[in-house]
């Protein structure tokens, strides 16, 4: 389980920041008079949602840490 969270969570955050990305890249680097909508909403839905799924992968791992804690105070007694 916390495999499991901590692998989602990494790999939405790097999703997210690629959502970023092209966006970052053109404003660094594109043209000043361009308008790159498809850039923009790429940023726009893309950010929120792996930003969301990587918070519920964080949920998972802490989860999955709890239990881990427990148990191993449980088995010591």
């Amino acid at each position: 389980m916390i495999k499991l969270g901590k692998r989602i969570a990494i790999i939405a955050m790097l999703l997210a920041l690629l959502c970023i990305a092209p966006i970052a890249l053109y404003s660094a680097f594109g043209s000043e008079d361009g308008n790159p909508i498809g850039l923009g909403l790429l940023m726009v839905i893309g950010m929120p949602f792996f930003s969301s799924i990587s918070v519920i992968g964080l949920g998972i791992w802490t989860v999955g840490e709890i239990r881990q804690a427990r148990n191993q105070k449980n088995n010591s007694r």
